[in-house]
């Protein structure tokens, strides 16, 4: 990927398709390498250009604690994680 912000490419594709995210999971790389700013009260995440609240669903939860039974997702502050799916 060039040197340009991952979420903004991801928003800008998003527009383009209208709306369309499944669209843009099929033509865009399927992972975005984030650094988490802040998670707690707000789950907070980086690219190096921007921040964007993350918000999880509840497959995403349980499959998080099915593989990290010892972490919380409060424990990610400072930590680098990479997103499959939006």
């Amino acid at each position: 990927m060039s040197q340009d912000s991952a979420f903004k490419l991801l928003y800008s594709e998003v527009f383009k398709n209208g709306g369309d995210v499944a669209a843009v999971q099929a033509k865009m790389h399927n992972q975005i390498k984030c650094y988490v700013k802040e998670s707690f009260p707000h789950f907070l995440v980086a690219d190096n250009y921007f921040y964007i609240p993350a918000y999880f669903t509840k497959k995403s939860v349980e499959n998080f604690k099915s593989k990290h039974s010892n972490v919380n997702l409060t424990d990610l502050k400072s930590e680098v994680i990479i997103i499959q799916d939006w």
